[in-house]
This record gives C-alpha cells, structure tokens and sequence, in this order.
C-alpha cells in the first residue's frame, strides 16, 4: 500500500525558496572571477600577469591594488628622469623606468601612506613603467 505524501503550501515556499537560493549560489560561485588589475578598466593586470620586478631590489611590481596609473599631463620628463607630481615631485631617473604595455604611465608601490590633505605621500616605489619614447 502505498502513502499519500502531503505537502503544504507553506513547504512548498520553503523548498521553492531554497532552490532560488541554492541556484543563485551556484550562479555566483561558477562567474569567473574579475581581474584585480585588468587594462579595460584603466588597472594594472598585465603588469602582475608579466611577473615584472623592481629594476632596484628585485621585489614583484604588483600585488593586489598597488599599482596607480598616473594622469600623463602630472608626469614630466626632465633631464634628471621623469617627475611624478602626484607624488610630491618625486623623480624616477630613466634607468628605472621599465616600458609601459599600455602606453600608460604607472606607479607601483609598498605601503602608502595617505596625507592629511587627502594627497598620497610616503610610499615605498617598487617600479615604474612609462610609455616608450617620452624621455
């Protein structure tokens, strides 16, 4: 003989509601995962993924977040080396410039320190990449 299995409306909601959610779960867990640094979106990716290291300590460039792409018109060439303005006219001589993939300029850092005035300031320079032929 066989049993009659009775659900209630109220189970059904439950088991309707788990299975929105266990599938909206499985959704977001299968998305590849966005790049933390990906060149479409003006960040560093390609600076990570060329495993690029400091011309001066041999240190990686590039670890989640520690790349700043630099606005062209607060980087100026000068006979010394490149000038970065955003970093309190901190100077890169050209020999530690490595060539820019994008043709951008970018700035690779340790820790940084933020100022009170909302500038950054007293970051440790891992590398620096600008685009070729702007010496």
């Amino acid at each position: 003989m066989q049993r009659k299995l009775e659900v209630s409306e109220r189970d059904w909601i439950f088991y309707l509601l788990g299975l929105l959610v266990g599938l909206l779960l499985g959704w977001v867990l299968t998305l590849s995962p966005a790049h933390a640094h990906d060149p479409d979106t003006g960040e560093s990716n390609w600076i990570n993924d060329g495993d690029y290291k400091s011309p001066q300590t041999g240190v990686h460039c590039c670890g989640p977040k520690d790349c700043d792409r630099l606005d062209a018109a607060h980087v100026h060439a000068t006979p010394k080396g490149y000038v970065l303005d955003d970093f309190g006219g901190e100077v890169v001589p050209y020999a530690e410039a490595t060539p820019s993939e994008d043709g951008k300029y970018w700035r690779c850092h340790g820790t940084v320190i933020w100022e009170l005035d909302g500038t950054k300031g007293g970051s440790e320079r891992r590398c620096f990449f600008a685009p070729t032929g702007t010496q």
